[in-house]
């Protein structure tokens, strides 16, 4: 091994040291350094896209997932954190065509899923953004937001009683869901009062 490449192990191992100790600020730092010193690192790039992204620096995280993607573009991961950025800066139609290659790439990839059933959703898509909760359901059936999300779409449809088995559903997969509970609870007593 040459004293290169014992450096830059010792410089990844302390940037892990630093995302496992959630010391953000100074591992965003670190990466800043590290990643354009090293461009064929994507996973490092990956969690520097993370950390902007966390920080609200979308467009620089923009350009990290970018660069993720030059280096593996079948990485359906990659794809869905671009598709989160795209999502936060309201360029929605960009977004679904990542969180769609993403499914390509894993079909059984919930995460996608279910950020495509948030677009949707933003987009009023009502119909398209049902099926892709449920998409995500089948992909992982204890997956609370989506159980929760899928439930407010039942609900506004006036389709209470399926709204009641998806705010059951969340809750018994996070106990501690408190807007599941909510919602759960104000379902059932406007079902009652229609009674």
């Amino acid at each position: 091994m040459t004293d290169q490449t014992n450096t830059t192990g010792a410089e990844r191992l302390q940037l892990l040291a630093l995302l496992q100790a959630k010391r953000h600020a100074e591992a965003l730092a670190a990466l800043q350094g590290y990643c354009p010193a090293h461009p064929e690192d994507g996973e490092a790039w990956s969690w520097l896209g993370m950390l902007l992204t966390n920080s609200g620096n979308l467009q620089e995280a923009e350009t990290s997932f970018r660069h993720v993607l030059q280096l593996d573009p079948e990485s359906p991961t990659a794809n869905n954190d671009l598709g989160h950025v795209l999502h936060l800066q309201g360029r929605l139609d960009a977004a679904v065509e990542q969180f769609r290659r993403a499914q390509v790439l894993k079909p059984d990839f919930p995460a996608a899923a279910y950020n495509l059933a948030l677009v949707y959703t933003r987009q009023g898509r009502v119909n398209d953004a049902m099926d892709a909760y449920r998409k995500a359901l089948q992909d992982q059936p204890d997956f609370p937001e989506a159980h929760n999300n899928l439930a407010n779409l039942l609900r506004n449809q006036g389709r209470g009683e399926e709204a009641i088995s998806h705010y059951r559903q969340a809750v018994d997969a996070r106990p501690g869901f408190a807007d599941a509970h909510a919602n759960l609870a104000f379902t059932l007593e406007n079902l009652h009062r229609l009674d």
